[in-house]
């Protein structure tokens, strides 16, 4: 089975969600693996998700990554906020699924989205 599925299943297994939140954070994870793959070039794996990457994903705004998009602006305030949400549940299930050793969002206990955006 696939990262996604596999965290589609891990978030309706914790009930703590909708139905509707999840397919929004599986959908959220499929775009930043598409991005991933494109702007490095090669498969995503767990071992990849870093706090840098996750970084670089919110700044670029989702855009892939070339010479052209190095500096483009945040992404929204509120499209900010779903995608650390998505990420930070998909980083807790790395890790508690034995995929990640650490979860990078437990990395820097104080990042927040203001602290990002910067």
């Amino acid at each position: 089975m696939k990262l996604p599925e596999l965290f589609r299943a891990y978030l309706l297994s914790s009930k703590a969600l909708s139905r509707a939140t999840a397919k929004n954070y599986v959908s959220d994870l499929r775009k930043f693996l598409v991005w991933f793959e494109e702007s490095f070039r090669k498969p995503f794996q767990s071992r990849n998700l870093t706090l840098d990457v996750i970084t670089l994903f919110q700044k670029s705004g989702g855009k892939i990554i070339t010479a052209d998009t190095l500096g483009t602006l945040p992404i929204s305030r509120r499209s900010f906020d779903r995608y650390s949400s998505s990420l930070r549940k998909f980083a807790a299930f790395l890790s508690e699924e034995g995929y990640i050793d650490e979860n990078p969002f437990d990395q820097n206990k104080t990042l927040s989205a203001e602290a990002l955006a910067k």
